[in-house]
């Protein structure tokens, strides 16, 4: 088997079956998909054997509630994994139907041990948000290994299986941020060399429910007021969520429905980014000096103030100069200018 995805989940019946389904409906299908429950009490059982009746891809795996976000039970799951390559799936995300064939082609380069691909953050009323965020750039990259800052969900990452026998399991005494700790040492033994980056987007990011307040794109201000401009984003970057709906189903049921919206999505956040990117600049200049940028002028204008001021005190100095050298040869031109010196010398006693 090529793959294993593993697909941890707690009491979120709600919109589970359609993170399933959008593994379901993947065109690579060389895969198994180990649902592992973590003391799951509603009806994410009754949800997941539906599936698994009708698909032998799918593995339920109930555990009793671990310690924590069940680091433990997912490790418990990865020992079951029988493919060569370990994805993962949230029960709260969606992925577009190439994301497992675009994923697994990167590893085609013996080179390659840990693939990420690019991903959209969802907001409450249907906002959609480019995740700024690349392990390409130097500085995002120690900050995704120093387990500081990410914006790439679980959904977008896949390494070999053999990582495991070189690195080790998720770490079970950690509270939170497993994950990312877990690729970090991945990514530390294999050098950073073995990344590699699919440039397109395939993830879709909601926000967990019981996260609302914390980690909320579509409340940060910049993207709020792109947002809130109107014709100022593609209208594909919003797709209204009407009330008394889950996100997920809005977003699901549309990408079943209009499979050509991928590729407007996609044209529609590399146009975002380009946005985003303009109006930062623009904001940047604007705010003067109130930020970095605006002292910097100011230092710079100063500098240039200073260096006016010099070149001003060299001319005066220069003419001065030249004054004195043509006072000295017009001296040396007159009558008694050597009898004036000798008197002078004699006078200062330097003849005895």
């Amino acid at each position: 088997m090529k793959l294993s995805i593993l697909l941890p989940t707690h009491n979120r019946a709600d919109v589970l079956p359609f993170a399933i389904e959008s593994v379901l409906a993947q065109s690579f299908t060389d895969y198994e998909l180990l649902i592992c429950g973590d003391g799951c009490t509603d009806a994410t059982e009754e949800v997941v054997l539906r599936y698994a009746q009708q698909d032998s891809r799918v593995k339920w795996l109930p555990y009793p509630k671990g310690p924590g976000l069940g680091y433990a039970n997912r490790n418990l799951a990865l020992r079951e994994a029988r493919g060569e390559l370990i994805g993962f799936m949230a029960h709260d995300d969606l992925v577009t139907p190439d994301h497992l064939a675009l994923l697994v082609a990167a590893f085609e380069d013996p080179g390659a041990h840990f693939v990420w691909s690019d991903a959209v953050w969802v907001g409450l009323e249907g906002e959609i948000v480019p995740a700024v965020f690349t392990l390409e750039d130097r500085v995002m990259r120690q900050e995704f290994l120093s387990c500081r800052w990410n914006r790439i969900p679980a959904c977008c990452f896949m390494h070999r299986r053999s990582a495991f026998e070189k690195v080790g399991y998720w770490n079970e005494t950690i509270a939170r941020q497993g994950d990312l700790e877990l690729w970090g040492r991945i990514i530390t033994a294999y050098g950073e060399s073995c990344i590699r980056h699919v440039p397109v987007l395939t993830g879709l990011h909601f926000r967990a429910h019981w996260r609302l307040k914390e980690m909320a794109p579509d409340k940060e201000q910049v993207w709020q007021i792109l947002h809130s401009e109107p014709g100022r984003l593609s209208e594909v970057m919003h797709w209204p969520v009407p009330e008394g709906v889950r996100e997920q189903e809005v977003f699901w049921r549309r990408l079943c429905d209009e499979p050509g919206v991928i590729e407007g999505l996609r044209q529609g956040c590399r146009d975002a980014l380009h946005t985003y990117a303009w109006f930062m600049e623009l904001r940047l200049v604007a705010q003067g000096g109130v930020d970095g940028w605006g002292i910097m002028e100011q230092k710079v204008a100063a500098l240039r103030e200073k260096v006016a001021d010099l070149k001003e005190r060299l001319a005066d100095r220069d003419e001065k100069i030249q004054r004195l050298q043509k006072d000295l040869a017009a001296a040396r031109k007159s009558k008694g200018w050597w009898n004036r010196l000798r008197r002078l010398w004699k006078g200062s006693g330097k003849d005895r």
